[in-house]
C-alpha cells in the first residue's frame, strides 16, 4: 500500500489524499466518518482532503438518504486522466520555454537510434496546444514503415489526442502513399485518422522521392529513418522557420487531397 501511495504522490497527490483513495478504492463505497477511522484523523480534516479528491475528479459521492458515500473511480480511469494532466501540462511547455532565456543562436540536436524516438515525436506533436498545425512530408517507403513502428493501441492514443485537441496537420505526400493507411491500420484506427483535422496536398513519387519523414512542429524539425528506427531533432526557431518556408513552397506545387484515404 505504500509503494501504490508513493506512486500516487508524483501524480501530485498529497500523503494523506493517496491513503484516502486507495482506502476509498479498496472499501468499494464508504462514509466520510469510516474514511476518517481509517486514516486516523478527525472527520472534519479527512473531509478537507477527500474534498479535494472529489474536485479532482478522483472520488465521487452519493447519497443515500442524509447520509453521503464516496466511490473511487476505477485505476484505469484514473490512468487516464493523469494522461490528460501529462498531456495538458505538456501544451503549455511552448509558454514556459518562453520564460526561459535561452541562447537562440544555438541549434539543440538530439539523436535517437530506438523506436522510443518515434514515439517521443508523436507524443509531443499530439500535446501540442488545442488548434495548433505541424507539418509532415513522406512518400511511400517511409509510410509503409512508419506504420508498422507503433502498436495499435500507440496509434490510438496518438490520433485520439490529435482529435480531440483539434490539431492540424499539413501534409505533403505522394500519390501512391496515400493508399497505405487502409491497407495496415485498423477500422478504429483509421476512423480516427480520417477524422482529424487535414490539410494535405500530393506529388507524384517520381518528383518526390522521399523516403523518410520530415515533421516540423514549434521550433523543432524531426527526421524520422523507418528503415535504422533512427530519429534526428533540431530545435532551433530559425532553423524551422526556415525549413517550414521551403515546406510551405513545395506543398503549392501539390496537387489537393481531399484525404478520405481509401
Amino acid at each position: 500500500m505504500e509503494d501504490l501511495s508513493s506512486k500516487l504522490q508524483h501524480f501530485g497527490f498529497s500523503a494523506e489524499e493517496s491513503v484516502i483513495y486507495l482506502s476509498v478504492l479498496e472499501r468499494g463505497e464508504a462514509s466520510v466518518s469510516q474514511i476518517a477511522a481509517k486514516v486516523g484523523k478527525h472527520r472534519t480534516a479527512a473531509y478537507f482532503h477527500i474534498k479535494k479528491l472529489l474536485d479532482k475528479g478522483v472520488l465521487k459521492q452519493t447519497l443515500h438518504g442524509r447520509a453521503m458515500r464516496l466511490t473511487a473511480i476505477r485505476p484505469n480511469e484514473l490512468g487516464l486522466l493523469f494522461d490528460q494532466w501529462t498531456t495538458d501540462f505538456k501544451s503549455a511547455i511552448p509558454q514556459l520555454e518562453a520564460l526561459k532565456k535561452i541562447d537562440q543562436e544555438k541549434p539543440i540536436i538530439e539523436v535517437t537510434e530506438s523506436k522510443r524516438g518515434y514515439y517521443k515525436i508523436y507524443d509531443e506533436i499530439s500535446a501540442m496546444p488545442e488548434g495548433s498545425t505541424f507539418r509532415v512530408a513522406e512518400g511511400v517507403t517511409a509510410l509503409q514503415q512508419e506504420l508498422s513502428l507503433l502498436t495499435e493501441d500507440q496509434w490510438h492514443t496518438f490520433f485520439s489526442r490529435i482529435v480531440q485537441r483539434k490539431i492540424i496537420t499539413k501534409g505533403l505526400f505522394t500519390e501512391e502513399s496515400t493508399k497505405e493507411p487502409s491497407k495496415q491500420l485498423s477500422a478504429t484506427n483509421l476512423k480516427n485518422l480520417r477524422q482529424r483535422v487535414w490539410q494535405v496536398r500530393t506529388l507524384p513519387a517520381a518528383t518526390f522521392p522521399l523516403d523518410q519523414l520530415v515533421f516540423i512542429y514549434g521550433d523543432k524539425v524531426a527526421f524520422l529513418f523507418p528503415d535504422v528506427s533512427l530519429v534526428m531533432t533540431i530545435q532551433h526557431k530559425g532553423i524551422a522557420q526556415a525549413t517550414a518556408a521551403i515546406f510551405d513552397a513545395a506543398y503549392v506545387s501539390g496537387k489537393q487531397y481531399a484525404a478520405t484515404w481509401q
